[in-house]
């Protein structure tokens, strides 16, 4: 197991963000021997549908896939189970037709609460139900990691966003009052001159 954890480990540390997810997914379908991995984010609340973030199946990227999870193993992780399925998952699951092996961790945001999971399934009865769990718990706690960086950077940026609007109207409410000013000043020297000459006028 630890071979196959420094392995994937080695393979993802190069990169971050959507890079990172779609590599993982890859470097763990090839080094546990799987048939597919997905990570995904849920749709609705709470979640009736997943959205693929990363999807490997075989040799292609499948990325993105959108699917129900009524009828899946997925359905009980997006419950917040871990679940484990060593063989005849199509058995449990029809909607798995070809599977045998599933291996689902669910995803949680800062607050607790599952937003996504990340599942393997293989076509062969899983040899080591227990290693695998460990490895895909192992990855999950990574992406969840990962998820939640990519969320404060989009806050971050967002924040950013909402600071430069709000110097830029400063600054332009700052040009315009000036202006205002400058014209106000202008007007009263107007005034001021237009007053000063008839005065000029009747004391001569």
């Amino acid at each position: 197991m630890r071979d196959i954890l420094l392995d994937i480990a080695s393979h993802t540390a190069p990169v971050i963000g959507s890079a990172f997810l779609a590599l993982l997914a890859r470097s763990m379908r090839e080094a546990m021997d799987a048939d597919a991995v997905l990570i995904t984010t849920g749709l609705g609340a709470p979640p009736t549908r997943a959205r693929s973030l990363a999807c490997w199946r075989q040799n292609d990227n499948l990325n993105p896939v959108e699917y129900d999870l009524a009828g899946t193993p997925c359905q009980l992780v997006y419950g917040g189970k871990t679940v484990v399925v060593a063989r005849s998952l199509y058995e449990r699951f029809p909607r798995e037709a070809g599977f045998e092996g599933y291996v689902g961790v669910p995803m949680r945001d800062g607050s607790g609460k599952v937003t996504g999971h990340l599942a393997l399934l293989s076509k062969t009865p899983l040899r080591d139900g227990e290693q695998a769990e460990t490895i895909v718990r192992v990855f999950a706690m990574r992406c969840e990691a990962e998820l939640q960086r990519i969320a404060h950077e989009a806050e971050r940026e967002a924040l950013i966003e909402r600071l430069s609007t709000t110097n830029r109207r400063l600054t332009n409410r700052h040009l315009e009052l000036r202006e205002s000013n400058e014209a106000k000043n202008l007007l009263i020297g107007m005034i001021a001159h237009d007053l000063r000459n008839p005065l000029a006028v009747i004391l001569n």
